[in-house]
């Protein structure tokens, strides 16, 4: 996990949407694919994980739904939340979630359900 590179560069990009946006909600969204895989792969669920680290939180899915959930109801909560929506496919990008060996996990449960191992 890229802490600084994904919280920096995600806020680079949401600050040069709007200078008024909050950055701590950026620094969560920037975060929020690892800070859901992370508890799966070491604490909740290491078994349907596969020792691999890029697994639910990292799915075109659940990607998604977050963007939903941000830019709707979340709206009046959230100071500019629809350009928190925007940045949060950032992360994904910065992953590499397009390459070969991550489709899978970009494209579950879609494309099964079984996450490729960690080598």
């Amino acid at each position: 996990m890229l802490l600084f590179g994904h919280i920096g560069l995600t806020l680079g990009v949401a600050r040069a949407l709007s200078r008024e946006i909050d950055a701590r909600w950026v620094a969560v969204a920037s975060l929020l694919p690892d800070l859901i895989d992370k508890p799966l792969r070491y604490v909740l669920a290491p078994v349907f994980t596969h020792g691999n680290t890029r697994t639910v939180g990292h799915s075109l899915t659940v990607l998604l739904v977050c963007m939903a959930l941000v830019a709707l109801p979340l709206r009046h909560t959230i100071r500019k939340a629809g350009i928190v929506a925007l940045v949060l496919p950032v992360h994904w990008l910065l992953d590499g979630m397009w390459m070969p060996d991550m489709r899978v996990s970009l494209l579950w449960p879609w494309a099964g359900s079984a996450f490729p191992p960690l080598d």
